[in-house]
């Protein structure tokens, strides 16, 4: 009798309710599914990705070995979920986005809490993606080809602990952030992965063009309304060392890069440096970047990027100077939308790449299929499939 009232109590409850959530509702865009209560200042979008691809790669027998120069195999590089929205005032926002680890368990990506005061100005507290290489800041969904570029798989920021200030006119707009340093991502704050301080800063200006949106990916749809051009620029520098935990390391990370849009073709090029100051060593190292994409349909898009990337001080016989090319097909299911695209994209390794995966340090990997060799020629292939909702 007791559960029978309690359930009759519950049951008016939700009825009397119905009204007023039937004032709020909800819809689904580009960021995922959008719930919104009557007033619109709480609400809540529920979106994440899946990422699948075939893989193969074809090194020298010679150098790995006969069982070792075929490779092939499917895998799963990405698998996320995400929640975002806004929280008393539309005012205050929040980000939180976890993604799977190969081992099954799951990494926190963003966890930040983000004020907008107005005229342009935003302060951003908690786990964030650091404003430095854009092709790490726009992220794994919109990028042009199967995967991210040599480039930004050696000299990306990743994830970090933090306070960050951005200010966002008609034309120009600024990020700063304060935090642990770079790839610092879920680490508690003795960590010796982090530095006593770390300070990265963006700006960006649009040449051309007036929508920033159009350079939230790396493609350019058949129905931009006009020719747009975004130049930018980033510097990171974090030292450590002198408080608990720290190492002893400075490391100075600038980058420039500029991205061309148009109806149909997209242009982008980028230039990397950074400097590791370690107490036994000092290496710098330099990188370049130029990729672009043509629509022949509204749904078929092709793709080409070339890189280089060269090493400081690389021991006698391993190359200090490496290129790269890829090229490719997209093939968007929908027209003008990443939510579902299959990618098929070649590449190749110009040069022997066991040199800028010692430099790359443990974990490193060149991604895009290729394994690495101590000789020239690698061949890879990667087929690719992502559904974004």
């Amino acid at each position: 009798m007791r559960q029978s009232g309690l359930l009759v109590i519950v049951a008016g409850s939700l009825f009397a309710a119905m009204p007023a959530l039937a004032q709020g509702g909800g819809n689904y865009g580009r960021a995922g599914f959008n719930i919104a209560d009557a007033s619109g200042d709480n609400s809540l979008r529920i979106g994440g990705a899946a990422q699948f691809t075939y893989n193969a790669s074809f090194r020298d027998d010679a150098v790995v070995g006969n069982n070792n120069d075929l490779a092939v195999g499917f895998e799963n590089p990405l698998t996320r979920v995400r929640a975002s929205g806004t929280v008393g005032t539309r005012d205050l926002g929040y980000k939180i986005q976890m993604t799977a680890l190969s081992d099954g368990g799951f990494a926190i990506d963003d966890a930040f809490a983000e004020y907008s005061y107005g005229n342009g100005v935003s302060v951003r507290i908690g786990q964030f993606n650091l404003p430095v290489l854009r092709e790490v800041v726009i992220g794994a969904e919109d990028r042009l080809g199967s995967d991210f570029s040599i480039n930004s798989r050696f000299f990306g920021q990743g994830y970090s602990q933090g306070l960050q200030i951005g200010y966002t006119s008609e034309q120009f707009r600024v990020m700063g952030a304060l935090s642990d340093g770079a790839g610092t991502d879920n680490t508690t704050f003795t960590s010796n992965q982090e530095a006593d301080i770390a300070i990265s800063l963006r700006a960006e200006g649009l040449v051309m063009g007036s929508n920033w949106d159009q350079f939230g990916n790396y493609t350019s749809w058949r129905g931009a309304s006009d020719n747009a051009l975004l130049v930018g620029g980033a510097l990171h520098y974090q030292t450590g060392g002198e408080t608990a935990g720290t190492a002893d390391a400075n490391i100075l990370l600038f980058t420039a890069d500029g991205s061309w849009e148009g109806p149909g073709y997209n242009i982008t090029g980028n230039f990397n440096y950074r400097n590791i100051d370690l107490p036994a060593a000092d290496q710098t190292d330099y990188g370049f970047m130029l990729q672009g994409g043509y629509f022949f349909t509204d749904n078929v898009e092709g793709f080409a990027r070339v890189e280089q990337i060269i090493l400081d001080d690389a021991p006698a016989g391993v190359d200090d100077s490496l290129t790269f090319l890829f090229g490719g097909v997209n093939y968007y299911v929908f027209a003008e939308s990443n939510a579902a695209k299959f990618t098929g994209q070649i590449g190749y390794s110009f040069n022997a790449t066991n040199g800028l995966t010692a430099a790359g340090g443990p974990g490193f990997e060149l991604g895009n299929a290729l394994l690495g060799q101590a000789d020239d020629g690698e061949f890879a292939l990667q087929l690719f499939f992502q559904v974004v909702f």
